[in-house]
């Protein structure tokens, strides 16, 4: 029966392919929790998280964000030379975190208090530039509606990292295992895409493309550098700004047990919110360009996600702390406290992918650009406060707290604005 409702319904058929892709991944890196979490103290998975938020925030931009771009033209040729100049942007951005980990790598270490960070930040640019040839190919294939391919790719991305980190975490557990195991697992999802690319679009891409389309579609879409880029990176700094600022006041110790905790919440999240935020991109462009209901389909998407979420949040919140002491071991008590408080930012986060994509879709970017600005001096502020006068614990609370309404406002603001242009449409007679 739900094979037939899957073959029905392209929308659930698509996400279906992708979680089940994010599903091997996710749930070998939640089977590996606790063996992980017994091989690294804290302290390690401290030096890791700061390793890998450094990655996460430069990758959220390493291709200018054009490759969100990749799936809005209506031919081919145009979508080629957008994936061009996104290859380009991450050429450009791997050679700057090259300059960047020159020039600052050994103040940025120091000013953590994590000395022992600077030698894995090398591996800063390897890792940054297979994030943005991935995330290119990654929305070349979710044009072409190949899930499949990008599923596989990912599932294969978790095999890669923990066939590194457990074997070096067993003969020598110092950050070097979970570091060498990331970067890994990153060049092993991008070559799988690449790979297959090179032998099916290679040739029709390559005749696509000339200089003269590939400037004429980098300023058609200049509004995603230009806004959807800060907007991104201003985000996902204000996601992982927990983790430079709790090493600041609290040390690496701090900083592992608040990353393991977020690492183990935000992987079913990841399972099914960026499936949907895939497909729904692709979805809304297309009902978007043909003139059909996308105020229905926000919703619709945006109420399942709701019920999806609202009892494994439940649990969390109640139980938190003993499941995690279960889980991970003792002495990883105090990261259940510290679930507790992200599962209210997180749900609401996860219910907002819908919103956020449509903001994108109805060419939006410049207003959530200033969103991303004030959500990002919120979320500091209640870091450094927290830092300053109170525990980790209420830091963390507080920046939840925060995280949890701004991401309520993007989500009612986005269904109010797209509510009233689809109102607009009808009345135009378009």
């Amino acid at each position: 029966m739900l094979k037939g409702k899957l073959k029905k319904g392209s929308f659930a058929k698509n996400v279906a392919v992708l979680m089940s892709g994010t599903a091997i991944s996710q749930g070998l890196l939640v089977a590996a929790a606790p063996i992980l979490s017994r091989l690294y103290d804290p302290a390690s998975f401290g030096i890791f998280t700061l390793f890998s938020s450094i990655v996460i925030i430069l990758s959220v931009i390493a291709t200018w964000r054009y490759e969100l771009a990749i799936v809005l033209p209506k031919e081919d040729e145009d979508a080629s030379n957008v994936l061009f100049v996104s290859m380009i942007c991450v050429g450009l951005t791997t050679i700057v975190s090259i300059i960047l980990v020159l020039l600052l790598g050994d103040m940025f270490s120091q000013a953590m208090g994590s000395p022992e960070l600077k030698p894995w930040l090398w591996w800063l640019p390897v890792s940054i530039f297979a994030s943005g040839v991935f995330q290119s190919l990654n929305y070349w294939y979710t044009r072409k509606q190949h899930f499949g391919r990008v599923a596989s790719s990912k599932a294969l991305r978790s095999v890669g990292t923990l066939g590194v980190q457990i074997p070096m975490g067993l003969l020598y557990a110092t950050p070097l295992g979970l570091v060498i195991g990331y970067v890994v697992g990153h060049i092993v999802s991008f070559i799988t895409l690449l790979a297959h690319f090179m032998k099916q679009y290679k040739e029709p891409v390559k005749q696509s493309i000339s200089v003269e389309n590939s400037k004429k579609v980098a300023k058609e879409y200049k509004d995603f550098p230009k806004f959807s880029a800060p907007q991104a990176f201003i985000n996902s700094l204000s996601q992982n700004i927990p983790a430079f600022l709790l090493a600041f006041y609290f040390g690496p110790e701090v900083v592992g047990l608040y990353s393991l905790s977020h690492r183990l919440l935000n992987m079913p999240i990841t399972l099914i919110g960026q499936s949907v935020k895939q497909v729904f991109l692709q979805k809304a462009s297309h009902a978007f360009n043909h003139n059909e209901n996308v105020y229905r389909i926000l919703i619709k998407a945006t109420a399942g996600l709701a019920v999806i979420g609202f009892i494994p949040s439940i649990i969390i919140a109640i139980w938190g702390k003993p499941f995690f002491a279960f889980t991970l071991g003792s002495e990883w008590y105090e990261a259940g406290g510290y679930a507790q408080w992200m599962i209210l930012w997180l749900f609401v986060g996860f219910v907002n992918s819908p919103s956020f994509v449509v903001i994108q879709v109805y060419g939006y970017q410049k207003y959530l650009m200033y969103y991303e600005i004030l959500l990002f001096i919120a979320r500091t502020l209640t870091i450094v406060i927290g830092g300053l006068y109170y525990t980790a614990l209420t830091s963390i609370a507080l920046y939840s707290v925060a995280g949890a309404v701004f991401n309520l406002v993007l989500i009612l603001g986005a269904i109010y604005l797209v509510r009233n242009r689809q109102h607009n449409r009808v009345e135009g007679g378009v």
